[in-house]
């Protein structure tokens, strides 16, 4: 290994370093299974193992910075760029926390830093950061003697689902909404959910209510948001057995939404009927798409619509006018919720309305 004879951070003695890596310390300590970024002046460094990681996913140069007799590798990068790089973590699955400066000091004159904001795949609201053809689901599961509770959101839509059933049941269930991030609790076998990005909870997260998974899903969200926790929508209950169970390797052949030979969108049964005009109307098809309904009466329901559609072209034709003029409100209410929308954005919602 290239860097095999540079300290680890577990090797470190920490009373022996100076105030700033004393400081970064604490915060790794706190969050071990995190890319740490903190803020130094105009950049944020980070060091260790970190920045081997940050700087082999991202393309970066590798130096090092010495804190009296530790030597520790380092990988930075200009803040005004920090979008930029968190995207790339995040593409390749890292979970990030951000550490920046503030403008206090102690009683020493050192610098106070606290944690600004932390990213997982499961939790992020960013617009930037998402496929807006998708929904960015985060599911949890709790086990209950030979049942499951279940339940997932979209923390960016605020749409958020519960259920319980067998562990077959379970299983269909993530190969229909195929969860970007998923929450199992200590007591289920993890190697059942290997092919999902999972993580154990501690049973702290849990509380023995009608669905254990939905207070598991809920403080691990307000533990990553922290003050950028959106409201959700209304908690929708629904039964498993509703919609047609397809599991994954018979939703793969039939190529509802990638094609077998390189697992993309083009060719798929999704890329043939998707002339939606909205990211709303995109993410309704591929559920619809996913998620076929046993339930007559709503079948019949879409139906008509389509029906009394299509009797009218003069119609559909001002619809799709309109239609392409709407941004994606869903995402954008949410980031009015937790106050982090932006002037452009109120002036998208603004033009859509």
């Amino acid at each position: 290994m290239k860097f095999q004879n540079f300290v680890k951070f577990e090797d470190i003695k920490k009373e022996n370093l100076p105030f700033l890596m004393k400081q970064y310390c604490e915060f790794k300590e706190q969050y071990k299974n995190f890319v740490v970024l903190f803020r130094v002046g105009e950049f944020f460094e980070t060091y260790f193992e970190d920045a081997i990681n940050f700087a082999n996913t991202c393309n970066l140069t590798i130096t090092r910075r010495k804190f009296k007799e530790v030597e520790a590798l380092m990988a930075g990068i200009p803040h005004k760029k920090i979008n930029f790089y968190v995207e790339k973590l995040l593409k390749n699955n890292f979970k990030i926390v951000l550490v920046e400066q503030t403008d206090k000091k102690d009683e020493s004159g050192n610098l106070i830093r606290k944690v600004s904001k932390i990213y997982t795949k499961g939790t992020i609201f960013e617009y930037e950061f998402l496929n807006n053809k998708e929904n960015n689901y985060l599911a949890s599961i709790y086990k209950k003697d030979n049942n499951y509770d279940f339940c997932y959101t979209d923390i960016s839509t605020g749409e958020i689902f519960i259920t319980n059933g067998t562990f077959e049941e379970i299983d269909y269930e993530l190969s229909r909404i195929n969860p970007i991030e998923l929450l199992i609790s200590s007591n289920i076998d993890e190697n059942l959910y290997e092919q999902y990005r999972y993580e154990i909870l501690d049973e702290t997260f849990y509380t023995e209510n009608k669905n254990s998974a939905l207070d598991g899903l809920i403080n691990y969200a307000k533990s990553i948001l922290m003050d950028y926790f959106p409201k959700l929508d209304e908690i929708i209950e629904y039964k498993i057995n509703d919609y047609l169970l397809i599991n994954y390797e018979t939703r793969k052949n039939l190529e509802l939404t990638k094609n077998s030979f390189n697992n993309q969108k083009q060719g798929s049964i999704l890329s043939i009927i998707d002339n939606c005009q909205t990211p709303m109307g995109q993410r309704l098809l591929l559920n619809y798409l996913t998620s076929p309904i046993y339930n007559l009466k709503e079948i019949e329901k879409r139906q008509n619509i389509i029906k009394n559609l299509i009797q009218d072209e003069e119609k559909i034709n001002k619809i799709e006018f309109l239609l392409k003029n709407i941004g994606d409100t869903t995402r954008l209410s949410t980031k009015i919720s937790n106050q982090t929308i932006k002037p452009l954005e109120f002036l998208t919602i603004k033009e859509s309305l």
